[in-house]
């Protein structure tokens, strides 16, 4: 493959990083669409190991996590039964974000299963300060999720009782169990200690839940409708490492002043497009 310069390089990325999609990037920049696509799944497969290398022993009070739907080739309800493949129909994207510093702690893509619940715990429990399990501290710390029943087990399985969790609960809607009741929000919310004794009052996703309009806003594949969408799941995942990597470097929230990074003591300043790609060492990649 031909390679673009390094700053041609950077310019497609931050084009994508910034909501648009692969063809829009074409048309500005004048490259094959095949080119920034090959570029994008190179570039998020770097930032996906440099995620893995470098967020870890992290000393956190509290994580919230939720998961979010998107979907590759086409929609569930569209697939022919003879076509059912892990790999195509609606995905999900769990992440795990710390409260104080809103930094992307862990994160996943796959189908809503009880076993990709138990992964992206595991995973997240790899990469946290987990505290003795006979500490009796109300300091211990929290993690704060939805109704998802999976997370209950998952949670065992992960930090075995060593780490708080909390659920918030939503009322279903009357007409549609699987919506939640949007004409009074607050109606039916309840709040409840899974493993831990103190904290009821702390449980909260509203910051992780928000955060998943950033991630539509700022990644074309995961827009509700669009013709964006991803065709191979390896291309969306490579995606979602790109933007996690980019959102935990380079982006600044709008109430905070520097990066998730700098905030959490990963990095000492708010990084570019250019010191990320440098970062994760995307030119002498294969």
């Amino acid at each position: 493959m031909n390679r673009l310069s390094f700053d041609r390089q950077a310019l497609c990325l931050r084009l994508l990083l910034e909501g648009m999609s692969l063809r829009g990037a074409s048309r500005i920049t004048g490259h094959h669409v095949d080119t920034i696509m090959r570029l994008s799944v190179r570039a998020g497969q770097r930032c996906l190991l440099h995620h893995d290398a470098h967020v870890r022993n992290l000393k956190l009070k509290h994580i919230q996590v939720d998961e979010m739907w998107c979907w590759c080739y086409m929609k569930q309800k569209q697939i022919p039964d003879q076509m059912d493949d892990a790999q195509i129909g609606d995905q999900w994207l769990y992440f795990a974000i710390d409260q104080d510093s809103k930094l992307i702690v862990s994160y996943l893509v796959g189908k809503r299963t009880d076993h990709n619940a138990e992964r992206f715990m595991l995973d997240l429990s790899r990469r946290i300060h987990i505290p003795d399990l006979f500490d009796e501290s109300p300091d211990r710390p929290m993690i704060s999720s939805d109704g998802h029943r999976p997370y209950v087990d998952a949670h065992d399985t992960a930090f075995a009782g060593a780490v708080r969790l909390g659920q918030l609960i939503k009322a279903s809607h009357k007409d549609d169990p699987t919506c939640y009741n949007i004409d009074d929000p607050k109606d039916g919310i309840s709040r409840q200690m899974v493993v831990g004794d103190t904290g009821e009052d702390e449980i909260c996703t509203s910051h992780v839940e928000r955060f998943n309009a950033t991630v539509r806003n700022l990644t074309k594949r995961c827009a509700r409708r669009t013709f964006a969408f991803s065709k191979k799941l390896d291309n969306l995942r490579a995606a979602v490492s790109l933007f996690v990597a980019y959102y935990n470097y380079c982006w600044i929230p709008r109430t905070m002043s520097v990066t998730p990074a700098v905030e959490a003591g990963l990095t000492r300043q708010v990084w570019s497009t250019q010191d990320l790609l440098n970062a994760v060492d995307l030119e002498n990649s294969d």
